[in-house]
């Protein structure tokens, strides 16, 4: 075989191996990396102050929700399932944290931001939800507007009868 025929081989190998480089591009990782450490709950349940019979409790952080755990006699335990507040991202890092049962539209009266932990956490809490409508944040902003009106009028009636007298 001539060298210059090696060297024509060398070239088109290289050539390919350039085009593949070049139609390829660079591979990126698959694994986002793992995700939180999460946070292991068990604990009671009371609505209005008694203990919650029986119902079906779920943890939130922003848009994720848990898997949905049993209550049972005002109680819910690690068991098959546990209620596990491990969101799938680190985006959810500092998200408000939320409780959540079934049949109730309010919230628990528990609630912070999901932590960066160093390690899995085991906590036990009580919660404590409320059937009690609450009075919309709207509302009382537009009560709160409506007295400083009512109030402003009637300073200024004061006013023009004590500059017409």
């Amino acid at each position: 075989m001539s060298t210059s025929a090696g060297w024509s081989r060398a070239l088109v190998l290289l050539a390919i191996l350039w085009l593949l480089v070049i139609a390829v591009g660079p591979v990126k990782a698959q694994d986002a990396g793992f995700p939180p450490w999460p946070i292991i709950y068990d604990g009671t349940v009371e609505v209005d102050g008694e203990p919650l019979s029986s119902g079906t409790l779920t943890a939130h952080v922003g848009d994720w929700t848990s898997v949905a755990v049993p209550v049972v006699d005002g109680w819910f335990a690690c068991a098959d399932p546990c209620l596990i507040v491990g969101p799938p991202t680190f985006e959810y890092v500092g998200a408000e944290v939320t409780f959540h049962l079934e049949g109730v539209n309010r919230a628990a009266v528990l609630k912070f931001e999901f932590p960066n932990l160093s390690e899995p956490e085991r906590k036990t809490e009580m919660l404590s939800f409320s059937t009690d409508p609450a009075v919309p944040t709207w509302l009382l902003g537009l009560a709160g507007l409506l007295a400083i009106g009512v109030g402003g009028g009637v300073v200024a009636l004061m006013f023009r009868r004590g500059d017409g007298d």
